[in-house]
């Protein structure tokens, strides 16, 4: 079978939206200010999408190996951890603390898209 490369990477963004979709539905920084019932769902939330976060930096290796690399940085997932399964696997202790979170990507100025270009 041929190797499709581009939607490969079409199913990992995919899965990207879903999770941040996900994060902005359940809304955890207003979750987090409720009861106390509130504040266990916001932890359930972040610790779903964190979680999902690990899954991403195994997914995108093959294609951004040092985005992956940095995201795994700054989840502070350890490298042992990062390896496919066939099903979504926890891949974070409870009470993980994550890093300090940093842009992955500098925004492409117009005169730099230019010289891309050409």
């Amino acid at each position: 079978d041929r190797i499709k490369l581009r939607q490969g990477l079409r199913d990992v963004l995919a899965i990207s939206q879903l999770g941040n979709g996900y994060m902005q539905a359940n809304k955890p920084w207003a979750l987090v200010k409720g009861t106390a019932e509130e504040r266990a769902r916001a932890g359930s939330v972040i610790n779903v999408s964190a979680q999902l976060v690990c899954q991403l930096v195994v997914l995108l290796k093959p294609y951004m190996p040092q985005v992956s690399d940095d995201i795994c940085q700054q989840v502070k997932c350890a490298e042992d951890i990062l390896t496919c399964g066939t099903s979504f696997q926890r891949r974070l202790p409870d009470g993980h603390r994550i890093g300090e979170p940093s842009p992955l990507f500098k925004k492409l100025e117009p005169e730099d898209a230019k010289a891309f270009r050409q």
